[in-house]
């Protein structure tokens, strides 16, 4: 069920990330609309990966890569506490 609800919540940021990027951008072509779609979907990405989740207390790419997304900084994290 929190699977469901993790999908429902990104398919809906990601419709609205695309109404603004294309009332802000209106399209020309296909080639623009495509530019259009990679860059919303970058930015879905990089929000997915650095939002901290509320069970662990940090956020995935935190997690995996020991290292702040954001900021160029190590990150140190007890698994075993967690």
């Amino acid at each position: 069920m929190c699977a469901i609800r993790c999908i429902r919540s990104v398919r809906l940021n990601l419709g609205n990330l695309l109404r603004v990027l294309v009332h802000s951008h209106p399209r020309q072509n296909l080639v623009d609309t495509n530019a259009l779609v990679d860059e919303a979907l970058l930015i879905a990405s990089c929000a997915l990966r650095t939002t901290v989740h509320k069970m662990l207390g940090v956020s995935p790419g935190s997690a995996v890569f020991n290292r702040d997304r954001i900021l160029d900084i190590s990150f140190i994290a007890d698994l075993i506490l967690l």
